[in-house]
């Protein structure tokens, strides 16, 4: 919901996918488990930038300026 896009699974049973990047959310309480995610970092970008809903341009200029 929070990043606006539709996940489909793959046609094939075992993609070779490129996993850059892992996060985990925990849930605890009345409903438990871990939800882990691992993609590209060009697809961990994207999906930070429509959760913080700024354009890859911007974030990309607020990195650099971290690294100064």
């Amino acid at each position: 919901m929070m990043v606006g896009s539709e996940l489909s699974a793959p046609e094939q049973g075992n993609p070779n996918v490129l996993s850059e990047v892992a996060g985990m959310v925990g849930l605890a309480g009345e409903l438990c488990g871990v939800l882990t995610i691992r993609c590209a970092r060009a697809s961990a970008r994207k999906i930070a930038c429509q959760m913080r809903d700024v354009s890859e341009d911007e974030a990309a200029s607020q990195a650099t300026e971290c690294r100064r």
